[in-house]
């Protein structure tokens, strides 16, 4: 009689979490410098958008209005960090791993 062999590696799928958390400190700390496009690290599109908006309003307000626009690009990069954040967080909920 043959002893059965098993095999030495699990069986039940391992799970990679394969985007890690994008830092809200960092988002905000890139974007205080930067400006727009310290926006890069959370939000491509973001960058985009803001870039333009902010070369037409130093433009149009020869450079006065940079102070209002600066705190913007902050707020949606540090939010588009949060929401990135969020997604991954419910996709691996769903999944049923915990984060």
């Amino acid at each position: 009689m043959t002893t059965p062999t098993y095999p030495r590696y699990p069986r039940t799928p391992v799970y990679v979490d394969a985007a890690p958390r994008k830092s809200l400190l960092l988002s905000a700390i890139l974007t205080f410098f930067l400006g727009p496009l310290g926006m890069i690290y959370t939000t491509f599109l973001g960058t985009i958008v803001m870039t333009g908006l902010t070369l037409v309003v130093a433009v149009l307000t020869l450079g006065h209005g940079l102070p209002v626009v600066w705190p913007l690009c902050m707020i949606w990069g540090v939010w588009a960090g949060h929401r990135t954040n969020e997604r991954h967080r419910r996709i691996l909920a769903v999944r049923g791993d915990g984060w």
